[in-house]
């Protein structure tokens, strides 16, 4: 059994992806931020997180109403280094990559920030939002729950 891999240009599989989105109803910024870590998924190899899911997990979630696409997330502050956001069963990518932000803000103030997100749906690879916190100079680190599917390692 052999498996063949096709190349295919970053730049054109964003596009293409961000247009299957806002053909879904995703707002236009929503659909590049998700279509841009589906492809860093797959620019790193992690196969199992990027675009060959975008129709059978993600689109199949939005046609079944288990996406919010229009949430109105909150973010809940008690400290001015963390912080909790309900997420509104938004696009997790959406939300995953709006609470590192608030996170990335708030350890710029404070140097943490911490910031958990609750009513979430799946947001793909973790390292995405971790590696958000690098172009800042910082160390990140982004952790989900789930059901038991694997070991732990």
């Amino acid at each position: 059994m052999t498996t063949e891999r096709t190349r295919a240009d970053a730049k054109k599989l964003i596009l293409f992806s961000t247009k299957a989105l806002q053909r879904l109803g995703v707002p236009e910024e929503d659909a590049q931020i998700t279509a841009r870590m589906l492809v860093t998924s797959d620019l790193r190899g992690v196969d199992s997180h990027g675009v060959a899911h975008l129709n059978m997990f993600y689109a199949r979630r939005i046609r079944l109403g288990i996406i919010n696409l229009n949430p109105k997330s909150k973010v809940f502050s008690q400290a001015p280094s963390t912080a909790t956001m309900d997420g509104d069963q938004g696009l997790g990518f959406v939300i995953g990559h709006h609470a590192m932000m608030e996170a990335i803000h708030r350890a710029e103030k404070t140097g943490a920030g911490f910031v958990s997100v609750r009513n979430n749906t799946h947001f793909g690879a973790g390292a995405n939002y971790a590696m958000m916190a690098l172009e800042r100079d910082m160390i990140g680190m982004a952790m989900t729950n789930t059901w038991a599917a694997v070991v732990a390692p």
